[in-house]
C-alpha cells in the first residue's frame, strides 16, 4: 500500500512472472512437501552397450525449462552436486509421483506468463495508459499511495493488475464490490469485449445478466449449467436477447399503468392460513407499480383503498423494503386488517415473484399432527418455488434478478432437514415432543395459531403478513 498502483504493477510483474500468484497456498510448499522432495529419486540410465542401471539422484530444482513430448509434459530438472549439463528432462507423471507438482505449476505459470508479457513493455507510460483504461486517471494512477486510494479505486487496480499479462482466463470474485455504476458499466464493456474465458461469482444479477452467457447454479451439494436446464427455454437465450428484456422491463416499469390491470395480471392470493378474500367486504383498491418489475423491493404510488364506499387511504406511496419490519398501528375499524387483505390477495400490483404470506388465522384442525403440519406446508411451498423458478427462467433467462434470492430461499429449504427444523420451531413455540405429535384437531386455538406461526416462520417468504398474531 506504500507504491502507488503504477508502481504496484512495475514491481509485480518485474521479471515477467506474477509474484502475487507464485506465493498463493497452491504454490508454496509445507514443511512435509519439502521434506518428500529432498528424498533421492530413481533414474534409469542406458550405457552405450544398452545396458539399464538405475542410479539415486536427488532433485535441486526445476529450471524452468519445459516441453512437450506427445500428450505430456516434460520438465528440466538439475540435481544436487551436479552441474547443468547432467540436467534431465523428467516427466510430469514422475514428478508429480515425487513431490513436485507445486513445482510443476510454478513453471507452468511462469511460462504463460512470459507468453504475454512481450505484448506490452513495463514501462511507466504503458502501466499508466493501462490504469487509464480501467477508469485510474494518471492522478491516482501515478501520483497517489494506494493506502489513500477507496475501496472502488483499489478494485480497480486489482483488475488492471488481473489483465497486465493477458491471461486466457480471468476469474473474479464479486468484482462489482464498491465500483459505481458508471465503473460497472465499463468492466461489463471491457469483459464483453475479453477474448478470454471469464468466470465470475456475483450477487449483482443484473451484471450476470449482461455479461455470462452461461449460469452455475449450486445447489445442495449438485452444480447445474443453465444449458442443461433449457427445457424451460431460458438457457439458449443470448447475452444480448436477456439484455434487450431487461431494458423493456425497465421501459416498462416507468408505464402508468391503471390498478385493474395490474389486479389483473397478478391473480394468485397470498398464501397462509385462511387468508381472507372480499367475501361480505366491497373493497375498491388502486395504485400503480413505481418499482420495477423484477426487483425485490416494493413500492405503490397513488394508492387509494374504500371499504364499503368509506375512503380508508387516499393518493399515498406504499413502500415495502426487503428485511425491513413494520407495525401497523390504528383504531379498530380504521382498515388495518384491510389493507393487509389488500396486499395478500394482490388487489394491489405486486409482481408474481414476491411471495406474500397473510396470517389471520390459526393453521385449519385436522387429523395431521403439528409436526406433519408444517411439513406438509412447506413440502407444498418447496414445489411452488420450483415451479416459480421454472417461469421466471423462461421470462428472463438465467440472469434475471428475481432468481437470486430464489435461489437463496431453494438453498434453505433442504428436505433432508424439514422435520428438524420444524421440531426446532414448534419447540421455540412451546411445543414438547408429546404436543407435537397431537393431532391439530384434538388443540386449541391458541395452539393451532402458534402452528400456523411456525409454517409461517420455516416458509421465510418475501413478504410475512401477521394480523393479530398475539390472540388466543
Amino acid at each position: 500500500l506504500d507504491k502507488t498502483p503504477n508502481e504496484y504493477i512495475r514491481w509485480r510483474f518485474q521479471h515477467g512472472d506474477d509474484k502475487e500468484a507464485l506465493v498463493k497456498d497452491t504454490m508454496t510448499l509445507t514443511e512435509e512437501e519439502k521434506l518428500k522432495c529432498k528424498e533421492p529419486c530413481v533414474f534409469e540410465l542406458k550405457d552405450d552397450k544398452g545396458n539399464v542401471s538405475k542410479v539415486k539422484w536427488r532433485i535441486e530444482k526445476l529450471t524452468g525449462g519445459r516441453k512437450q513430448i506427445k500428450k505430456e509434459y516434460e520438465y528440466e530438472v538439475q540435481f544436487v552436486g551436479m552441474d547443468y549439463n547432467s540436467n534431465r528432462y523428467v516427466s510430469a507423471t514422475k514428478l508429480n509421483k515425487w513431490g513436485f507438482e507445486k513445482h510443476m505449476k510454478v513453471v507452468d505459470e511462469k511460462v504463460a506468463q512470459r507468453a504475454g508479457a512481450f505484448s506490452t513493455p513495463l514501462t511507466n507510460v504503458n502501466v499508466e495508459k493501462h490504469l487509464e483504461d480501467v477508469g485510474l486517471d494518471k492522478e491516482f494512477g501515478t501520483h497517489t499511495r494506494m493506502a489513500a486510494l477507496s475501496g472502488g479505486q483499489k478494485v480497480k487496480v486489482v483488475i488492471a493488475a488481473a489483465m497486465w499479462n493477458q491471461p486466457h482466463i480471468v476469474i473474479l470474485d464479486e468484482p462489482t464490490n464498491y465500483l459505481d455504476n458508471e465503473t460497472l458499466a465499463a468492466l461489463t464493456e471491457a469483459l464483453r469485449k475479453f477474448k478470454g474465458g471469464v468466470l465470475t461469482v456475483s450477487h449483482n444479477a443484473g451484471f450476470v445478466a449482461d455479461l455470462c452467457t452461461d449460469s452455475w447454479r449450486v445447489y445442495q451439494g449438485k452444480v447445474t449449467s443453465s444449458q442443461e436446464g433449457a427445457a424451460a427455454g431460458a438457457g439458449k437465450r443470448s447475452a444480448a436477447a436477456r439484455r434487450k428484456a431487461r431494458a423493456d422491463e425497465k421501459e416498462a416499469a416507468k408505464v402508468s399503468e391503471s390498478a385493474d390491470a395490474d389486479v389483473n395480471e397478478n391473480e394468485s392470493s397470498g398464501r397462509g392460513a385462511f387468508a381472507p378474500g372480499s367475501v361480505d367486504v366491497d373493497r375498491t383498491v388502486t395504485g400503480v407499480l413505481a418499482s420495477r418489475p423484477t426487483a425485490i423491493d416494493l413500492r405503490i404510488e397513488q394508492f387509494s383503498m374504500q371499504v364499503n364506499g368509506q375512503e380508508l387511504v387516499r393518493d399515498c406511496a406504499l413502500e415495502l423494503n426487503a428485511g425491513r419490519r413494520y407495525g401497523l398501528l390504528g383504531a379498530n375499524g380504521c382498515g388495518k386488517s384491510n389493507l393487509l387483505a389488500a396486499i395478500a390477495n394482490r388487489e394491489v400490483p405486486v409482481p408474481a415473484h414476491l411471495d406474500v404470506y397473510h396470517l389471520r388465522e390459526e393453521a385449519e384442525p385436522s387429523q395431521r399432527t403439528a409436526l406433519q403440519a408444517v411439513v406438509d406446508h412447506i413440502e407444498r411451498e418447496v414445489n411452488r418455488l420450483q415451479a416459480l423458478e421454472a417461469s421466471i427462467l423462461s421470462e428472463g433467462g438465467v440472469g434475471d434478478e428475481r432468481l437470486q434470492p430464489l435461489y437463496e430461499r431453494l438453498e434453505a429449504l433442504d428436505p433432508a432437514t424439514f422435520e428438524s427444523r420444524a421440531a426446532e420451531l414448534l419447540h421455540g413455540l412451546g411445543f414438547d415432543r408429546a404436543m407435537m405429535r397431537r393431532a391439530t384437531e384434538d388443540m386449541s386455538g391458541g395452539w393451532r395459531m402458534r402452528v400456523a406461526l411456525a409454517r409461517a416462520l420455516f416458509a421465510a417468504p418475501a413478504l410475512l403478513l401477521l394480523d393479530e398474531p398475539t390472540n388466543h
